[in-house]
This record gives structure tokens, sequence and C-alpha cells, in this order.
């Protein structure tokens, strides 16, 4: 009778704990299936706000198979209820020594997470939406790198944060139909269009959509901001420390060469680019991955290793670097309707420590002083060619010298000439 009663406690006590979980959960019937999230607290500046989260939502059909290196394509309904209580997989991605992998990847990434506020919007029609492009140079990076439940709650705004695909499946380009690029940019896009047509049962307001990102998810949110087809799809740009304009960006570069380079090392090199990318769709996301991922410890094959947006003649279709120039002579439609958005862009002060270590390695900014013959000698060509690929007069070099260089003295490591011998 003991036992008994003991596996009556125990049943109830589970069915209570049961009860407690389902009392967190929140139901929201969209245009696409019932979705189930669950409501957590966040604290920040010694204030803890109650957010409603929604995470690991599919907003297109699996780029896998016979849809990998093409245009994302929507997924017509979740399996209802969907159960968003836990972040999807990050899409593949280029190791880069020093970056932490946040999450697992799986060529099935292209889910969303919505984050909620408890709080009243500050206006009747819900609140304002703000969808998160992450950043990491088009080759990495992932939906779930930022707590974006404190923003929501701290600002009182929904906060949207999206995977696109990234680097040798989100940006591999062979210059033609057979695989013209730039998916990543269509997978933001397509979540683009799942925000507008299923926030508004979420509580967020379809006339205040604003998309924002930090250096290759601020290039990207420009990029959106010129395609013609996002028109009225969202009203503000936030662009954190990026630019399609910027000069180290080279979108009408020649990208078959390395294309059909990477593609030899996994057996699927073809001087007929359909064969070489239906070859491709067979080989295991890993294998490949595994394969470009070895390239990069070759500084041999690094030039191969440029996954940034081209000029394909559908999404972008004239270069970003050159376009202004031009508009003074002829008119862009890209132009006109990136004008229609309201648009900040900026950047961190100091951001640009971050690149000292690709010059001199591992070492501390603060203790980062370099003198004028080691600016003169190493780091403003080796900076000149890494970020502009050209030299520049003298008088201007004088100057940025005097500008970055200190009298006191700071020793380069030894180890660092082959460093500056590979960057020239």
């Amino acid at each position: 009778m003991a036992n008994m009663n003991l596996k009556l406690c125990s049943v109830f006590i589970c069915f209570i704990a049961f009860a407690v979980v389902l009392a967190q959960e929140i139901t929201v019937s969209t245009t696409v299936g019932v979705i189930t999230g669950t409501t957590e607290a966040a604290t920040f500046d010694g204030n803890t706000y109650n957010v409603k989260q929604f995470l690991g939502i599919p907003y297109a059909k699996p780029p896998v198979g016979e849809l990998r290196f093409k245009k994302p394509e929507p997924l017509p309904r979740l399996q209802s209820p969907f159960r968003a209580t836990k972040f999807g997989f990050i899409c593949p991605q280029i190791i880069l020594p020093g970056e932490p992998l946040v999450g697992v990847q799986d060529e099935d990434c292209l889910h969303l997470n919505i984050f909620i506020p408890t709080q009243a919007p500050d206006n009747s029609d819900g609140h304002a939406v703000m969808v998160w492009i992450h950043g990491g140079a088009f080759i990495l990076g992932s939906s779930d790198e930022y707590d974006a439940k404190i923003l929501a709650g701290f600002g009182n705004v929904i906060v949207v944060t999206i995977n696109y695909r990234l680097g040798p499946l989100g940006f591999f380009s062979t210059m033609d139909s057979s695989c013209p690029g730039n998916f990543g940019l269509w997978d933001q896009k397509m979540a683009l269009n799942w925000v507008r047509d299923n926030i508004a049962p979420f509580g967020g307001d379809i006339n205040r959509i604003t998309i924002f990102g930090e250096s290759a998810g601020a290039i990207s949110g420009i990029m959106q901001g010129m395609l013609p087809e996002n028109n009225n799809l969202f009203k503000r740009i936030i662009a954190s420390s990026g630019s399609p304009s910027v000069r180290s960006m080279n979108c009408s570069r020649n990208t078959l060469t390395g294309a059909t380079y990477m593609a030899g090392k996994v057996g699927c090199a073809s001087g007929d680019t359909s064969a070489m990318i239906e070859c491709l769709r067979k080989v295991s996301w890993q294998d490949y991955m595994a394969a470009i991922n070895a390239l990069n410890q070759n500084s041999d094959s690094i030039e191969y290793l440029i996954f940034d947006p081209v000029v394909d003649g559908d999404f972008i279709k004239h270069e970003p670097r050159d376009i202004y120039e031009k508009s003074k002579t002829s008119t862009y439609d890209e132009l006109g309707l990136l004008k229609s958005f309201d648009l900040l862009a900026g950047m961190n002060e100091h951001e640009g420590a971050y690149y000292i270590m690709y010059f001199v390695g591992d070492v501390d900014p603060d203790e980062f002083m370099p003198t004028r013959e080691e600016m003169r000698k190493f780091l403003l060509p080796a900076a000149m060619n890494l970020v502009y690929n050209r030299t520049f007069s003298e008088s201007i070099m004088r100057l940025v010298e005097s500008e970055y260089s200190l009298v006191r003295s700071w020793r380069l490591p030894q180890y660092q000439t082959t460093v500056f011998k590979n960057i020239w």
C-alpha cells in the first residue's frame, strides 16, 4: 500500500510539474500554422523583463539536395502545433582562429527566432519590429549569438533574429545560371517576407519594421534596401560598421576560377558548370565544408575563399562600389529605393583595433604602440595592400604614419616578417 501511495504521489508530482510547464507556454496562430513558445526572464541594468520567445522557426524549405545552390523556397505549413522552444541549427561556416562556434551546424539551418516584450506596445497597432541580420564576413555567425531578450524587454520592441546560408553554401558562384550566387541574400529576403506575413499575430506592427545588422549584416541590410522587390517590405535600416561600397568588397570579381578550384577538392571540377554543380549537390555538406576549411589553413588558397555577394544580374545588377559615382550621370532605381527608407549608418569607436591581430598576431591593443619606422616599413604597406590593394602618395602615407604612431618604441615580434610577406 505504501508503494502504491508513493507511485501515486510521484505521478501527481509529475503532473503538477507538467502543468507548470504548460502554463508557461504561449501559443500563436499564424498563416503557416500554430506556433508554441515560452516566457523567459532577461535582466539588464538591474531590471528584469519577462519576454515571450519563439525559437528555431523554419521560414523556408531546407536548402538540401536539389535545393542546394538555389534560391530558397517557401515552407507551405509548419507541423502544427510547432514547438518553438529551442534554437535551430546554425548554418555551416568557415572556422576562423579565435572565433568560437555558437551552436550546432547543419545544412537545414533556415530558421528565425522571435522575442516579444510583455509590456504594452507604444502604439495601438502593435509593437515596432526589429529584424537582426548577423555579421561574420558572410562566412560565419548565427542568429543566436546575441541574447535578443534584453533588447526586446528593455526597448519594448519585437526582435527577430535570422539565419542565412553562409560561405561556400550561401555565396558560391560560377558566374552563370548554373550557380549565380547570393543565396544568403535571398534567404534574408525570404525571412523578411515571413516576418511581414506572420508578425502581426505575435503583436507586431507590420508598418514599423526595421532591419538592422553589423558588418556583413549591415552590408546585407543596405543591399536589401536596394532590391526593388523589397519596396514596402520594411521602413527603416540601421547599418553598423558595414557598407556595400567599401573598397575591399568586389562584387564584380571573377569567381569561376575559385569555384572550379574548390570543386576540384571534392572531385567535382568540370568545364561544364552545370555538371559541376550537380556533382557538388551530391557531396555531403560535412565533406564539402571540411575540404573548404582545409583550404583555409593554406595561405596559397586564401584568395579562393572570398564569399562576398556578387553581381548576378538579379539581386545585384551593378557594382555597389561604383554606383554612387555613376549615379551622378545616370539614374539607378536601386538608389531611388534606398533613399525611400530611413537609414542610420555608423560605426563603433576603436573597432578597427580588431584588425591588429591580422598584422601583428595576438597582442593587447592597449600595448600596441608602433614607432614611425615600424609603421612605415611593415604596418602601412600591409594594411594598404590588404584593405585597398593599392599604394598611396608619400604625403598621404606620412600623414597616416604620424597619426597612428608614437615616439616610444614597440617591438614587432620576429615571426611577423613571414606574416607581412604573405599579406603582400
